[in-house]
């Protein structure tokens, strides 16, 4: 099923797999790119019903998207996508960091100033 089309990409989602698939085309403009982004998003909202953002870098024509089922952070703090503090990186995590307690005291340690509880948070300082 096509949830948008532009006329240089076309966003689809396929209910068997319950992923969505984005064919591009060439570049699309910048208010196109924050509307795909937003409905690739919009189209598995049943995956992460608890908090969702988008990030688009209009530079580049690139564009971050995710949908949040709040487990270990519930809290806006476990907010994502994640943007460094000096806006270098941005990162959206899907999964589970089982050890990330110990990883979480090993950067405290190293004076890292960690103030969510969340893994992915934990990933992104360790990178």
């Amino acid at each position: 099923m096509i949830l948008y089309e532009v006329e240089n990409a076309f966003l689809f989602y396929d209910r068997q797999y319950d992923m969505i698939t984005f064919k591009w085309l060439g570049l699309v403009s910048d208010d196109e790119l924050s509307i795909i982004a937003q409905r690739m998003s919009d189209a598995i909202s049943h995956r992460g019903p608890d908090d969702s953002g988008c990030w688009v870098d209009k530079k580049n024509n690139l564009a971050l998207s995710f949908r949040r089922l709040a487990i270990l952070e519930t809290s806006h703090a476990g907010h994502q996508p994640l943007v460094s503090s000096d806006h270098k990186f941005v990162m959206v995590f899907n999964g589970e960091i089982y050890n990330y307690i110990e990883l979480r005291a090993l950067l405290a340690a190293d004076g890292y100033l960690i103030e969510s509880h969340s893994d992915s948070v934990i990933l992104f300082h360790a990178f």
